[in-house]
């Protein structure tokens, strides 16, 4: 059986995924979004910018008591979603979601601080800088 290789979706056929409903969470050792298909569990591609619909943000609560007791990072956050070609409109109220494993337990709207489960849309961003802060953006609709 071959394995098949894991490819960013900007360098294929977006059609591949799109409508799928999949999994996204930062790939920290590989600096881009993961997407995992909700379905089989495996890694389909990766990507610097991916828009979602329908999303629920999810945080495994013993995956981050796992992070605040090693003080070391861990996959345990992650946005369901199923995935959009085309870019969701710019006309839409877009807020500023967050998670930070040591100071919330659960995605935030990064201005009011409330918590955040379920988004209409959301795009999920990485804008390069020289920080040493890994500048990840994800903006959404509120349901």
């Amino acid at each position: 059986m071959s394995k098949q290789k894991k490819l960013y979706v900007y360098d294929y056929n977006m059609h591949e995924i799109i409508n799928k409903r999949v999994l996204v969470y930062w790939n920290l050792h590989k600096n881009v979004w993961s997407i995992k298909c909700k379905n089989t569990g495996i890694v389909i591609g990766y990507s610097k910018v991916i828009y979602l619909k329908n999303c629920k943000f999810k945080v495994s609560s013993s995956g981050r008591k796992r992070v605040l007791l090693e003080k070391r990072k861990n996959v345990h956050a992650m946005v369901e979603g199923t995935v959009c070609y085309n870019k969701p409109s710019y006309d839409l109220n877009y807020n500023g979601f967050t998670y930070n494993p040591y100071k919330y337990d659960s995605f935030v709207d990064k201005d009011s601080l409330e918590p955040i489960y379920e988004a209409e849309t959301t795009i999920l961003t990485f804008f390069p800088q020289k920080s040493k802060r890994r500048p990840l953006t994800i903006y959404g609709v509120r349901r």
